[in-house]
């Protein structure tokens, strides 16, 4: 936005504070504007509608720049999603131990194989 927009911008803040009951000040009339400075004003003026109609509280700078389509991209925090091959598939199945196993500490001991109480009679 230019300086030339700022009056533009704060009738359409305070339309917005109006709708949310919200109490304006110039303070946060200027966090706004150093918040979304850098985003076009029709990019702004489409977020407060859609604020309007999404939000059920004041939106904060950062929501309207992502309804704007500028909020801060946090994908690159995020590994690479990797697909699994073959070879992990198997190692994942084999590493798998059966929750019995996982009792009492016995998951490095083979358990006794089960027998039938026909087995136990005789």
């Amino acid at each position: 936005m230019r300086a030339a927009d700022l009056a533009k911008f704060t009738v359409g803040l305070k339309a917005l504070a109006t709708v949310f009951r919200f109490d304006l000040t110039e303070a946060i009339i200027e966090g706004y504007w150093v918040g979304l400075e850098d985003v076009e004003l029709a990019a702004i003026g489409r977020a407060m509608r859609r604020a309007w109609k999404e939000c059920r509280f004041m939106p904060t700078p950062a929501e309207l720049r992502d309804f704007s389509g500028k909020g801060k991209d946090r994908r690159p925090y995020h590994e690479p999603v990797k697909t699994l091959t073959a070879a992990d598939r198997k190692r994942i199945r084999d590493s798998w131990i059966p929750p019995e196993r996982q009792l009492l500490g016995v998951a490095d001991r083979r358990l006794p194989p089960e027998r039938d109480e026909e087995d136990d009679r005789s």
